[in-house]
């Protein structure tokens, strides 16, 4: 796995208090194993943009354009990535999946 993509996915599961080193990413609904309130999605994805903003090589390993550094396309990518990667939504103490 890529070493900013190691970094991400561990800030991932640091979010919920969840063991990186326990998921399974062989499996391929690896990111279905867990869930997260709204706002610890926000929080991820207030991170991640700060992260990629200041993170080239990081940008390099997530983006399509690595140049682009502006607060809406980086929050556009966090919500992509959160959309295809990110853990369950918890609607009223209920995990639900994201549409």
């Amino acid at each position: 796995m890529k070493q900013h993509l190691v970094v991400i996915l561990r800030k991932m599961h640091e979010v919920i208090n969840k063991d990186f080193e326990e998921t399974d990413f062989a499996n391929r609904y690896w990111y279905w194993r867990h869930s997260w309130t709204v706002d610890q999605e926000i929080e991820f994805k207030t991170w991640l943009v700060k992260y990629l903003k200041s993170n080239k090589e990081a940008r390099k390993e997530i983006c399509s354009f690595t140049s682009f550094t502006s607060k809406d396309y980086l929050e556009n990518v966090a919500q992509q990535f959160t959309s295809n990667y990110g853990w369950k939504i918890e609607y009223g103490g209920k995990a639900e999946v994201k549409l």
